[in-house]
């Protein structure tokens, strides 16, 4: 898929992020639900998604522990409020996009 599209890609979720308000009620699950809707809708459009080594560097250089739990599940029991759990997730969403773009690019 071309470079127009992944960037299409990172310039949604930077608005989404912006006005996450808009685009996903603070309910448990609705950020997991809405971006695996996204990734889901950009395969099945032929554009590539970030591969799971992306995903666990840039959890890792956010301070996240790469385990069988979700760093969304980790949230949640250290009792963090639902709309810090959607802004970290968009910006994991964010970088991971952003590395995969840089990543075909060079």
């Amino acid at each position: 898929m071309s470079d127009d599209a992944h960037q299409a890609m990172i310039d949604f979720l930077l608005d989404v992020r912006q006005r996450h308000r808009t685009f996903i009620q603070p309910q448990p699950y609705a950020i997991e639900h809405f971006l695996k809707g996204l990734q889901s809708a950009a395969s099945t459009l032929g554009v590539s998604l970030p591969s799971a080594n992306v995903y666990r560097f840039i959890l890792r250089s956010r301070g996240w522990e790469v385990s069988g739990i979700s760093p969304s599940a980790i949230m949640r029991s250290q009792g963090y409020p639902e709309s810090e759990i959607i802004v970290e997730l968009l910006d994991i969403e964010i970088e991971a996009w952003q590395q995969h773009f840089t990543d075909l690019t060079t």
